[in-house]
């Protein structure tokens, strides 16, 4: 047995006194404070070694960070639970988090043992079960996060408070109960915790299990924002925007905007940025905008993605770029929002800022038609109609046409209806609106066009620019507001 290992290391370690593991915990905690983990580890497996709660505790901490030793929240539960077992809060919280979330050891781990496995499996899980015995990957479990976070919670511990009335509220290993969660986040927030602050908000401003509430809702969250709650300043900045609750102060919000996008949030990244672009409580600077859409859009936040494409399509503060446009349209599009997918079929389709292919344009638009996107459903009827891209196909082209029509689009109800008309693509049949008139069906869609879209219409395709600000309508955003989730510490 190797003397440094982790085992090595409690094999050596005979039980001592209490006095002993409360050395060992303080030079560790020390260790720590000056970055040396690997020295707080050997200290922390010690206390371990002799049943101490808080040893066993912080060393699943270091396990489960990966400082002093490869990141493994397998070998972070085995610690949590020995601790949590004898009633230790923290760890009792720590244990449900791990269970809630499931996760995986640091490293790459799981992909140099699936190469390793296809060379040659045997040796692979030997290797596995040597480095890590309790697995590589640890699978959520919200029965057992529910059952740990509940035994924390009772002990007074306001995170875990906090934690149980989030896993009430979304059903987690149990019912919807938003009756428990509203105790438990009162219970946290009586403890000043933010998280339970910020709960009661959101509570208040949904109308979950109770009445809708703006005003309360915003003393919540202002009383969370003031504890520095980045996702509370950016719940009560929205208020702020959309009179919400409170009186609109565009310059409060964009103080809290700010506040809360120094702490990374991305959603206050991107809600700053569109004050800054339009000037709305706060002078207006387009290259501190482009800034904080781009450092929201690094985060993956998919509206700053659009917002750079944007600016950049138009040439906000800058010359127009079609080349950028097309990129952070892609980039919006790879994580699945359905605006940037139709944003690529029209730029494909044209072949403006990438080279013009049909094809792509033709799989772009059938992913955001398929999301319900209006135009989209429109242009892959009418590829499908023309055989642009795909195989011509006059029964797909109808049903796209239909879906669009569906929705009270009056160009595909007249497409449509053209399709009944000559019998194609369709069942014969007479649909309600098979002889209502084109110039009705046309001014029936005069009123979209008035509300901000010019609409193009060339031989293949519909394409959509929409003059609105990038926050686009605020209205009701607060109430879509929902809790962010816990992370292992």
């Amino acid at each position: 047995m190797n003397p440094d290992s982790p085992a090595g290391i409690l094999a050596s370690t005979a039980p001592g006194p209490a006095g002993a593991a409360d050395r060992l915990i303080r030079t560790g905690l020390a260790a720590c404070a000056r970055g040396r983990y690997a020295k707080a580890f050997e200290d922390f497996a010690k206390a371990a070694a002799t049943g101490d709660p808080e040893g066993q505790f912080r060393l699943g901490l270091l396990y489960a960070r990966g400082e002093g030793v490869v990141g493994s929240l397998g070998d972070a539960i085995v610690w949590f639970r020995r601790a949590a077992e004898q009633g230790h809060g923290e760890a009792q919280y720590q244990l449900s988090l791990a269970y809630l979330h499931g996760g995986r050891a640091d490293g790459g781990v799981a992909n140099w043992y699936d190469h390793a496995a296809a060379v040659d499996k045997d040796i692979a899980e030997r290797n596995r079960e040597l480095m890590f015995p309790h697995g590589i990957t640890v699978p959520p479990d919200p029965a057992e996060a529910l059952r740990w976070c509940r035994e924390a919670a009772e002990q007074g511990f306001a995170p875990a408070q906090a934690n149980l009335a989030l896993i009430y509220a979304r059903g987690l290993g149990c019912e919807t109960d938003y009756a428990e969660a509203r105790r438990w986040y009162i219970a946290a927030a009586e403890q000043g915790n933010a998280a339970g602050d910020l709960g009661l908000g959101v509570i208040y401003a949904n109308g979950f299990g109770v009445e809708i509430d703006l005003p309360t809702a915003a003393s919540w969250y202002e009383k969370a924002a003031a504890k520095g709650n980045p996702d509370a300043q950016t719940a009560l900045a929205l208020m702020c925007d959309a009179a919400q609750g409170v009186v609109r102060d565009p310059a409060r919000a964009t103080a809290l905007f700010q506040q809360a996008a120094d702490q990374g949030n991305a959603r206050a990244r991107y809600q700053l940025a569109v004050h800054l672009l339009e000037g709305d409580g706060v002078p207006q600077n387009l290259v501190m905008a482009e800034t904080h859409l781009r450092d929201a859009a690094r985060l993956g936040y998919t509206p700053a993605m659009l917002g750079l494409a944007r600016m950049h399509a138009a040439g906000q503060g800058e010359t127009p770029s079609q080349v950028e446009a097309a990129l952070w349209y892609r980039a919006a599009a790879d994580a699945g929002e359905a605006e940037a997918q139709f944003a690529m079929g029209a730029l494909l389709a044209r072949g403006e800022g990438v080279p013009k292919r049909v094809d792509d344009a033709a799989r772009w638009f059938a992913m955001a038609a398929e999301q319900g996107h209006l135009a989209a459903q429109f242009n892959i009827g009418v590829f499908y109609l023309n055989g642009t891209g795909v195989a011509r196909d006059t029964a797909k082209a109808a049903s796209w046409f239909a879906r669009a029509a569906e929705q009270g689009m009056a160009m595909a109800q007249t497409k449509l209806a053209q399709h009944y008309l000559a019998g194609e693509g369709v069942a014969v049949a007479e649909p309600p609106d098979a002889t209502m008139p084109v110039s009705e069906g046309m001014e029936k869609y005069a009123p979209s066009q008035a509300a901000g879209a010019d609409v193009v219409m060339d031989a293949s395709f519909v394409s959509v620019t929409v003059r609105v600000p990038l926050a686009g309508n605020v209205r009701g955003v607060v109430n879509a507001w929902t809790l962010p989730d816990e992370e292992v510490a």
